[in-house]
């Protein structure tokens, strides 16, 4: 928490410089997405907010705003209600629930039990972080028309191969029918993660050339995704590290721009949001979005 604070202290954008208000904690995958693990790692999450909520300075001045956690969805919908009510007694500052499934094949996503489990998430008010790969965003679709009511977060724009162009009428077709189904958002994260050769550097993403402000917070993005009644909280940031292999090929904004304007043509900026900090640089969209 406290590297979080110090790489995040200073986030230029247009208006100003950004301020981080708080961060939401977010899951990663586990070898064993059972039942004890999910709830084991959403309380240690939890044990992390209270203690940098209950005095900030030792988490380098950030408090802990929501948490997302796993949930073993494929049990079905009544053992996952049974487990989300554990886990929000276990976890209460949970705003979401995600699940990397660009490791599972086509047939999960038709799964019963899976689908049984993701309609038990809008009586708890959950929206659904999702994981896939540009390849699984058919299904996803899929998915996503067969339950209306659940709300889908389609983490790292469905994860685009932004070294192979042969991708991008796929990738945009995917793209443009997700953005026509209305309980589907997006999220701008992710993106270096997507290139091949790890040839980047947080600078060369940051503040290259004229593509600088593509990665930069924006006042327009939808900043309330994982909980619109109460503030406005920004999803998860994995802060860039150095590159290891200089030597390599550099990746710029100007590499990921395409992909990001054509998220954001297709969904538009209040179903777009920012995986980042929480950001507090538009009162007017903060009003908005909570009425």
């Amino acid at each position: 928490m406290a590297d979080f604070a110090d790489a995040t202290s200073s986030l230029p954008y247009d208006g100003g410089e950004a301020v981080v208000g708080g961060v939401i904690l977010m899951e990663l995958e586990k070898q064993n997405n059972d039942y004890e693990s999910g709830l084991a790692e959403a309380a240690f999450y939890q044990s992390v907010a209270n203690r940098c909520n209950a005095d900030p300075s030792t988490c380098g001045g950030s408090k802990v705003v929501g948490l997302v956690a796993s949930a073993p969805l494929e049990m079905g919908h009544d053992a996952t209600i049974e487990y989300l009510t554990t886990l929000q007694a276990a976890a209460p500052n949970l705003v979401g629930i995600r699940q990397g499934l660009w490791v599972k094949d086509a047939s999960f996503f038709y799964d019963e039990g899976f689908r049984g489990g993701l309609s038990a998430l809008p009586a708890f008010n959950l929206p659904f972080d999702i994981l896939v790969e540009h390849d699984q965003l058919s299904y996803t679709i899929d998915l996503a028309t067969a339950l209306p009511t659940v709300m889908f977060n389609l983490n790292h724009l469905g994860y685009p191969t932004i070294t192979n162009a042969t991708n991008w009428a796929s990738w945009l077709d995917g793209i443009n029918k997700l953005a026509a189904l209305p309980n589907v958002y997006i999220k701008l994260s992710g993106l270096p993660q997507t290139y091949d050769a790890p040839g980047w550097t947080g600078e060369s993403v940051v503040h290259h050339g004229g593509a600088q402000q593509s990665l930069r917070p924006n006042p327009n993005l939808n900043p309330s995704f994982h909980d619109p009644h109460r503030n406005l909280y920004r999803t998860p940031h994995r802060i860039p590290r150095p590159n290891p292999r200089p030597d390599r090929n550099r990746i710029s904004a100007d590499d990921f721009t395409p992909y990001v304007k054509a998220a954001l043509d297709a969904f538009g900026a209040q179903r777009m949001n920012y995986a980042g900090i929480q950001t507090q640089i538009q009162t007017q969209t903060r009003t908005q979005t909570q009425t």
